[in-house]
C-alpha cells in the first residue's frame, strides 16, 4: 500500500483564496461565528469537515494536495465552534451534538460560500457531521466520503482505544505522559517512530515540542472539550436518516485504517458499512489520522470519487447501475429458460450417457425466473 513517509521541516503556509468568519446558527437560536479558508477555484466543491477537537490545520495534506490543482478543484475548510480561531467569547462557542455540528456547516455552505452542491468529506467526529449533513440537504450533496467514524460509543462497541482516549483527557495531568497516549492513539507505531527529515528524534518526539498532534492552537474551553465529548459518545444515526442517503443515491465511500484504535474495522463495518452500504469500503494503512499518516492514498481516494460523481449526476448513475444489473439478471434469466425449452425437447438427451438428464431438469425447474 502506498504511504507517505516524509514531512517537511517546517509546513510551508498557502495562502487561502477567501478567508474570514461565518455565521452560523441564527435559525437554532444559538449565533455563534466559525472561522473558514477556502484554496483554489474550480468547479468541483469539497466541503472538509474535521474531527474531535481538531482545528482545519489537520487538512493541511489535503489543502497542499488540492492547491496544486487550483483549476479543478475548491475546497473549504473551517473550525468548529470552539477549536482553533472559532475559539471566541461567546456563550454559543460550543456544540453538545454532532447534528448542530452539521448544522453549522450547513449554514456556511448555504449563506457564506453559496455552493449549490458539494462534495463532503468528514473524519472521525466531522463524519459524524457528514453523515448527519447529507440526511438534511441530500439534494446538495454530490458525494460523500466518511474516514474512521463509529456511530457513538455506547457498550458493546466501545473500543479500547476510546476508553484510554478518555483516561488521557480527563484523568491524566501529566501532560507529556498525557501526549504520548494521545498520539499513539492518533497513529500507528510504526509512523511515530520514524526518524524523520535527517533528525535524530522520531516524530513523535518532534510532535510533542509542538503539541499531541503536531499543530500548535489555542487549548479549547472545558465546555467545548465536554460538548465533543458528549457529542463522540451520544451520537446516533437513525435509520431514518441513513435510509435519506440511500433513497437519494448519494455516492459514498468508506474509509478505515488498518491500525485505528479508536475506531476498529469491526466497529466500522457493524455500526457504519452494514447499514448505509456504501459503494466500497477502504482498508487502508495508518492510525487514526489516515489523512496526516497516509495522505498519498488518502487523496488519491477522495479525488478519484470525486472526479467520478462530479461529471455524472448521482442519481443517473444509480439508476445506470441498476440498468446494467437488470439486464445482467435479464441475460441470465434468458439462458435458464433456453436450456429448460431444450431439455423439454430433446428427448435424446434422457438416454445420454455422460450426463445426468433427470438431475439437470430438476435442477432448472427449480429455479424461479
Amino acid at each position: 500500500m502506498e504511504k507517505s513517509n516524509q514531512i517537511p521541516k517546517k509546513h510551508k503556509i498557502i495562502e487561502p483564496n477567501r478567508k474570514g468568519y461565518a455565521i452560523v446558527g441564527k435559525n437554532s437560536g444559538k449565533p455563534n461565528k466559525i472561522y473558514f479558508e477556502t484554496f483554489g477555484n474550480g468547479p468541483k466543491k469539497i466541503l472538509f469537515i474535521t474531527g474531535f477537537l481538531s482545528s482545519s490545520k489537520g487538512w493541511c495534506k489535503q489543502i497542499d494536495y488540492f492547491t496544486n490543482k487550483s483549476d479543478q478543484y475548491e475546497i473549504c475548510v473551517f473550525d468548529n465552534r470552539g477549536i482553533g480561531k472559532s475559539n471566541i467569547d461567546s456563550k454559543y462557542s460550543y456544540n453538545f451534538s454532532t447534528k448542530s455540528m452539521a448544522n453549522d456547516a450547513i449554514d456556511l455552505l448555504e449563506n457564506t460560500l453559496k455552493w449549490d452542491k458539494a462534495h463532503i468529506c468528514g473524519l472521525s467526529m466531522g463524519g459524524m457531521a457528514s453523515i448527519h449533513l447529507s440526511s438534511i440537504i441530500p439534494e446538495k450533496v454530490q458525494s460523500l466520503v466518511i474516514a474512521c467514524v463509529p456511530n457513538g460509543y455506547f457498550i458493546p462497541l466501545f473500543s479500547m482505544g476510546a476508553f484510554n482516549y478518555i483516561r488521557a483527557l480527563f484523568f491524566t495531568f501529566n501532560e507529556k505522559k498525557k501526549a504520548r497516549i494521545f498520539q499513539s492513539l492518533m497513529y500507528s507505531d510504526n509512523y511515530l517512530d520514524e526518524k524523520t527529515n535527517g533528525s535524530n528524534e522520531t516524530r513523535s518526539e518532534q510532535m510533542f515540542k509542538k503539541n499531541s498532534t503536531g499543530f500548535k492552537d489555542d487549548s479549547p474551553s472545558f465546555l467545548t472539550i465536554l460538548g465533543h465529548q458528549i457529542g463522540y459518545i451520544t451520537n446516533k444515526f437513525s435509520k431514518k436518516s441513513l435510509d435519506v442517503i440511500k433513497k437519494h443515491s448519494i455516492p459514498t465511500i468508506v474509509i478505515n485504517s488498518k491500525k485505528d484504535s479508536l475506531v476498529t474495522t469491526d466497529i466500522t463495518i457493524k455500526q457504519i458499512v452494514n447499514p448505509l452500504k456504501p459503494l466500497k469500503f477502504h482498508l487502508i494503512e495508518g492510525g487514526h489520522l489516515s489523512q496526516l499518516e497516509n495522505p498519498t492514498f488518502f487523496n488519491s481516494l477522495v479525488e478519484n470519487h470525486v472526479d467520478k460523481h462530479s461529471s455524472l449526476n448521482s442519481s443517473t448513475f444509480f439508476q445506470f447501475e441498476k440498468q446494467q444489473k437488470y439486464q445482467h439478471k435479464s441475460f441470465v434469466t434468458q439462458i435458464i429458460l433456453n436450456s429448460k425449452k431444450f431439455l423439454s425437447s430433446n428427448s435424446l438427451l434422457s438416454s445420454s450417457s455422460f450426463l445426468n438428464y433427470k438431475t439437470l431438469k430438476s435442477f432448472l425447474n427449480k429455479i424461479k425466473v
